[in-house]
């Protein structure tokens, strides 16, 4: 399961930052984080004529589109479900009539808390994983074919010969000094890109310490050192140290996982302005990006990073998508 470090002690947020509550009718900014609709167009209408988000303070150049995201509303509807029917059940049992006192007394009585707590999180578990799988099948149906474009590539990675992986190298490639190659840090991108539609695709990260995926747009600077951020284009996310896993946003948002995925899903919707990642093998999402406003066309993202030491020296490779699973 998955969640931002913002969220209850048991892994799971389902609150929103300005008024503390559970999420009603959420919406995601740009730059991936999540706010009840009310709370954030209120924020932005006193603040005119910064629009900014009041996590990470990024700038907006217009006022994003907003819509409701409703994976996190069927969760956050779910988890507050759970709330009730776990305090009513505690509530019975220890014969106080009030509910709120139930909770409220957690302080004095840890026990009986985290006993809720770690309960509420079982059943959110299993609730996400209810939501997730049949959605989760119906975005491997916009699978598309993909090949990695050698033009692009930094000139210490490597390309296999059939465009499907890509890895850091110790020597240098001599290539030409074209535009469209990063020339400093070590990314690629597909030779195919996307200007409408929905498309998704997976990548083996097996045995990796560190890598960089998502996708980016045409435009963006392949020149010097690059800030991964929706606000320089890319939407992307992370592993750093084998397990410290983030949002590349500004500043990051880190993740928490239980496991380390192994092969990641990536799922764009280019109209609906969605970036959505998922562990392939759980079949859980991990994170959306929603509300982007996509204006060109966007291509997939990769960084394999270097090998730290051969410590990381396994590819990144495009795996065929099986739809029968």
């Amino acid at each position: 399961m998955y969640s931002s470090t913002s969220g209850f002690s048991c892994g799971v947020n389902f609150h929103c930052s300005i008024c503390l509550s559970v999420f009603s009718k959420p919406v995601s900014t740009p730059c991936g984080h999540n706010f009840c609709f009310d709370c954030i167009t209120g924020y932005w209408d006193t603040s005119n004529p910064l629009i900014s988000c009041p996590l990470c303070k990024e700038e907006f150049n217009i006022r994003p589109k907003l819509g409701v995201n409703h994976f996190i509303a069927e969760m956050a509807a779910k988890f507050k479900k759970s709330v009730q029917e776990k305090s009513l059940n505690i509530t019975e049992e220890s014969g106080n009539g009030n509910v709120l006192c139930t909770l409220c007394t957690g302080a004095r009585r840890p026990a009986l808390f985290l006993e809720i707590m770690a309960s509420l999180e079982a059943t959110v578990t299993r609730e996400i994983r209810m939501l997730c799988d049949p959605n989760f099948k119906e975005v491997r149906r916009h699978a598309v074919e993909l090949t990695l474009d050698p033009d692009t590539a930094n000139s210490y990675l490597y390309i296999s010969e059939d465009g499907k992986q890509v890895a850091w190298g110790t020597q240098r490639r001599r290539v030409p000094n074209k535009p469209e190659r990063f020339d400093c840090v070590y990314n690629v991108l597909a030779r195919e890109g996307f200007a409408s539609g929905r498309f998704y695709y997976e990548v083996q990260v097996k045995d990796k310490t560190q890598w960089d995926l998502g996708v980016a747009k045409q435009s963006i600077n392949r020149r010097g050192d690059i800030r991964l951020s929706p606000k320089n284009g890319y939407w992307t996310i992370r592993l750093r140290r084998g397990d410290e896993f983030t949002v590349n946003t500004d500043p990051p948002v880190n993740l928490h996982v239980t496991e380390v995925p192994e092969k990641i899903g990536v799922f764009v919707d280019y109209e609906d302005g969605q970036v959505s990642f998922y562990d392939v093998d759980t079949r859980a999402g991990i994170f959306s990006f929603t509300g982007c406003n996509f204006t060109e066309k966007i291509f997939p993202f990769f960084s394999p990073c270097a090998s730290n030491g051969g410590k990381d020296s396994a590819p990144l490779i495009i795996t065929p998508v099986r739809n029968n699973k």
